[in-house]
């Protein structure tokens, strides 16, 4: 006989105490399996901006994560906070190539497991007054990458 249930990551323990009183109610102890605790958002996107950060090439992109910050940005604010320390000044279109080689890893590492969603935030909500897009990482991200690099 085969069964088949849908049930949340949080209610396992008690699926399992349940079935386990089905199958042999009389020979087996109540099993107690205390609830996992989730995993937070922030210890999520700790790991994987860390990840995406590692697996970057030697290239422009490692330092678009670094320039992020917590407030959205458009390429330009970015592209002076990449200037900053002797780093390359960059045009517009140079910076949408590096914003789409940043979201290519992204990806690349989304569908192979390595991280389980996108590091790198957009916000067009003012994209009719701005014709731009802002980008940025969430606070427990950037918090995770400042750690990393020790800053």
């Amino acid at each position: 006989m085969q069964l088949a249930a849908t049930f949340n990551l949080d209610e396992v323990p008690e699926v399992i105490a349940a079935l386990s009183q089905l199958v042999a109610p009389a020979a087996t102890p109540e099993v107690v399996i205390p609830p996992a605790e989730p995993a937070t958002p922030s210890e999520v996107a700790v790991h994987e901006v860390v990840r995406l950060y590692e697996q970057m090439a030697e290239n422009e992109s490692p330092r678009f994560l670094e320039a992020l910050t917590d407030e959205p940005l458009r390429f330009e604010e970015i592209a002076e906070r990449m200037a900053e320390n002797g780093g390359t000044d960059h045009e517009i279109a140079s910076m949408r190539a590096i914003y789409r080689n940043v979201k290519r890893r992204e990806k690349g590492l989304i569908e192979s497991g390595v991280l389980s969603t996108s590091v790198v935030q957009a916000d067009f909500t003012h994209y009719d007054q701005e014709s731009a897009g802002r980008y940025y990482l969430e606070p427990d991200a950037l918090l995770a990458l400042d750690k990393y690099l020790d800053r």
